[in-house]
């Protein structure tokens, strides 16, 4: 998901920068879903609902660039709501926007 289907922020066109939402272990690693991150871990920690419960308390939600670098994290953990997400997406290009 990206800030240009998602909720097409304008003000970053003349920045050429691509956001993207992503969710993050905590350990470095970003995921597309929250699904593909619970099912990635779900071995580790026994199963998909071990690792979903765990990850509502230490997974969250990221805005990062085409590079991966993470711009702004989400203040809660746990899989976001479309409107979190879009919310998120905002606040990060806002953010780039007026540094």
């Amino acid at each position: 998901m990206n800030n240009k289907t998602f909720n097409g922020v304008k003000g970053l066109a003349n920045h050429k920068t691509e956001l993207y939402f992503s969710y993050s272990d905590g350990a470095g690693r970003l995921y597309e879903t929250w699904d593909e991150m619970v099912s990635y871990w779900a071995e580790e920690y026994g199963s998909k609902a071990a690792a979903d419960k765990h990850f509502r308390k230490a997974g969250y939600g990221v805005i990062h660039n085409e590079a991966s670098t993470q711009i702004m994290s989400a203040p809660v953990s746990g899989p976001l709501t479309k409107s979190q997400k879009a919310d998120l997406m905002t606040r990060a290009a806002e953010y780039l926007i007026n540094r």
